[in-house]
């Protein structure tokens, strides 16, 4: 998908702990070589100098940030400038899966679809109602903040109309859908982006 940790260099770390086969920790002194991340923040740090410009992006089901490289930067390789500017680490977890694979992971997650549904995940109150959008009026999103099953029961003795539950199903269908709304860097400033990291990591990308 990315071949972004390819242009991070290595970094030896040593180790003076390790736990032999018995579980015990043991002084053993040895190195490894492993991807210097820290470097990522670096770079995230010089985009902040560099970029002025972002726009919001809704991810459609299905699409994947290699996609979205190619049709908005003209290349693949780019992909990785898409993970920088939203701040995810892992792809695999943090970009929004399609519905078919949503469905298959809330069937492992939960056993069945029917049981994601029938099972509450955390109640709600609204504090702000959906709003449609009128002549005089934008349209406002509703608004909610989580309760415990105490403030929901009250909710309820109140009459208000302002209780709501949130299935473990509904709640993974917002979590994903949360996941949809990315923001992108303008493309005028991806040769900076890729000069700096040139700078940064000192290897050719």
């Amino acid at each position: 998908m990315s071949n972004y940790f390819t242009y991070i260099p290595n970094r030896t770390y040593t180790f003076d702990k390790v736990k032999n086969n018995s579980g015990i920790l043991v002084d053993q002194l040895h190195k490894k070589l492993v991807t210097d991340i820290t470097m990522r923040t670096k770079l995230k740090n010089s985009v902040k100098d560099t970029v002025f410009n972002y726009y919001p992006y809704f991810v459609p089901d299905g699409q994947r940030p290699d996609n979205i490289a190619h049709e908005y930067y003209g290349s693949i390789k780019y992909t990785w400038i898409i993970f920088l500017s939203n701040n995810i680490f892992d792809p695999i977890f943090e970009w929004p899966m399609s519905t078919e694979s949503l469905r298959k992971f809330i069937i492992t997650k939960y056993g069945s679809l029917d049981n994601a549904i029938s099972t509450i995940h955390h109640y709600e109150e609204i504090i702000q109602p959906f709003v449609e959008e009128t002549e005089d009026h934008p349209e406002l999103a509703e608004r909610t903040i989580e309760i415990d099953e105490a403030g929901y029961r009250r909710l309820i003795q109140l009459g208000t109309g302002r209780e709501k539950v949130v299935t473990n199903y509904q709640y993974e269908l917002d979590l994903n859908d949360d996941k949809r709304n990315i923001r992108l860097i303008e493309n005028i400033y991806v040769e900076d982006i890729m000069n700096n990291a040139k700078e940064l990591f000192a290897k050719r990308i």
